[in-house]
């Protein structure tokens, strides 16, 4: 039986004390850290570009043309269905920077001093039971779960951010650049405030504002423009929304739960020691 090979035990404590070597020299934390900040920022900037937008998209909204007296025509309703992605996005956002936020936490409370001290604690009693057998057995059998947890919490954190940003960069970016869509954003929300800015202060004389306000061709060129910008930030939104879904919310669960499985095949490897 597997409890009769000395050697099988002594293994296990070579690998205990190989991994807790390896926590003053393991370069994944600090890679995995600056993944984490620099994630946190780029949703916030992500995130900031989403409320300009929706600010655009309100004053748009807002904007009114008097063609004729008693007649206004507000062309910004096109923009409706926009605005109502954009504050979807808006709280798609704030799931992803909760989630980044959270796995920041996580990351300062592992590399920290009192959870290298308890894991360390943690080896030595499982150690120190692997040899020496106790009355109370079954109690000490319970520090080795504490020790698979604790051990799985360790590892499974900073290999996320790594193989997180590993799959973003090889499988994801070709297609949902998160970089190029939030300037693409950008881009459209800087066109709605320019034309925000030339519907409210004209630069034509009295007479041709007059008359191109009779002209049907000027709304439709308005509505056409409101249209095309709507076209365009809708499609780069929704490649925000799966970009970001994935990076900050699936895949962190998808690796989490594959790493449960391994950790808890791990505890049910306890009956055989």
């Amino acid at each position: 039986m597997i409890r009769r090979l000395p050697l099988y035990k002594l293994l296990i404590s070579l690998l205990c004390l190989g991994f807790l070597s390896s926590l003053w020299f393991y370069p994944v934390d600090t890679l995995s850290k600056t993944i984490v900040d620099d994630s946190l920022k780029e949703a916030v900037i992500v995130f900031g570009v989403a409320k300009g937008l929706n600010a655009a998209i309100s004053m748009a909204q807002g904007t009114q043309i008097t063609a004729i007296p008693g007649f206004i025509i507000a062309i910004g309703e096109a923009l409706d269905p926009l605005n109502d992605l954009v504050e979807q996005f808006s709280w798609v956002m704030l799931a992803s920077i909760t989630s980044l936020g959270i796995q920041k936490i996580l990351s300062n409370i592992i590399v920290g001093n009192l959870y290298t001290i308890l894991l360390v604690g943690s080896v030595a009693i499982f150690n120190l039971w692997l040899y020496v057998r106790f009355r109370d057995d079954q109690k000490i059998r319970s520090y080795f779960m504490r020790f698979v947890t604790m051990l799985f919490l360790r590892i499974a954190i900073p290999l996320m951010a790594v193989a997180n940003i590993y799959i973003y960069e090889h499988y994801v970016k070709h297609d949902y650049n998160i970089e190029k869509t939030q300037m693409a954003v950008s881009q459209s929300s800087q066109e709605l405030q320019a034309i925000n800015s030339a519907t409210a202060t004209p630069n034509k004389g009295f007479w041709d504002s007059v008359s191109e306000k009779f002209d049907t061709a000027f709304y439709k060129q308005k509505l056409a423009h409101y249209e095309q910008i709507a076209t365009h930030a809708s499609e780069n939104i929704l490649n925000l929304m799966v970009a970001f879904i994935f990076k900050t919310i699936v895949f962190p669960l998808i690796f989490l739960f594959l790493l449960y499985k391994i950790a808890s095949s791990l505890i049910r490897f306890e009956r055989y020691l």
